[in-house]
């Protein structure tokens, strides 16, 4: 699993816009990975029997100061995982830091 430094160190780099969008979805995507794999079913219940029960959530922002054209980038980013979700028919939880929630965009 990538580290916060790891992270950061990534967005610091110099780097276009599509190859951040990319970065910020493939790690979205690693920590998605990661939490599903965390998942085990009880060993009391049958594996038939067995909810499969995935809360997929979304930290949502505005904005970041490390990167440069932060604003467009998140907003893009959220409006991929919502059109990921819906493709997928998936449910999903979005939290919202509060710059974002004042904002009509998202």
């Amino acid at each position: 699993m990538i580290g916060l430094s790891n992270f950061i160190y990534l967005l610091s780099e110099p780097m276009n816009h599509s190859k951040q969008i990319h970065t910020i979805l493939a790690l979205l995507s690693m920590q998605a990975l990661f939490i599903l794999s965390c998942a085990n079913p009880s060993d009391d219940v049958p594996k038939e029997e067995s909810p499969r029960i995935i809360n997929i959530i979304n930290f949502v922002r505005q904005t970041d100061y490390r990167v440069e054209g932060a604003d467009s980038l998140l907003l893009d980013a959220t409006t991929r995982q919502v059109a990921l979700l819906k493709k997928h028919k998936l449910p999903g939880t979005f939290l919202l830091q509060y710059d974002a929630l004042i904002n009509p965009k998202y």
